[in-house]
């Protein structure tokens, strides 16, 4: 397999993730922006905008929860 199909397949993997996971997608996503520039990138710019979008809506939900729904002990 030639290094630019892995890297192409990683770059994938890591989009994916991104988007699906609620904290843990901030690691790829800052990864995949510092790599914007490299030429297996072209066209992402809108995607990594998009999954750091999803991740700010993760996050904000999630503190929605917590504040309404966590038990409050006093």
């Amino acid at each position: 397999m030639k290094v630019v199909t892995v890297k192409s397949i990683w770059l994938t993997l890591l989009t994916v993730l991104s988007f699906v996971l609620p904290f843990w997608g901030w690691l790829p996503l800052v990864y995949l922006y510092s790599q914007r520039q490299d030429p297996a990138m072209q066209g992402m710019g809108k995607t990594l905008k998009l999954a750091a979008g999803v991740q700010v809506a993760y996050l904000v939900i999630l503190a929605v929860i917590f504040y309404f729904f966590a038990p409050i002990h006093g």
